[in-house]
């Protein structure tokens, strides 16, 4: 029997002040898409 252990997840920081980026969420739903937004302007997307 094989145990894996999952990747420890990447340790998220916000984006350097002024740094500019673009991320594009492609998705057929609405509430998909407005929960992503949500989630990348509370991390200091726009």
């Amino acid at each position: 029997m094989s145990t894996s252990r999952s990747p420890e997840p990447a340790h998220l920081e916000s984006p350097p002040a002024g740094a500019a980026g673009l991320v594009y969420v492609v998705d057929d739903d609405e509430a998909v898409r407005d929960s992503m937004r949500w989630l990348l302007e509370a991390n200091g997307f726009r």
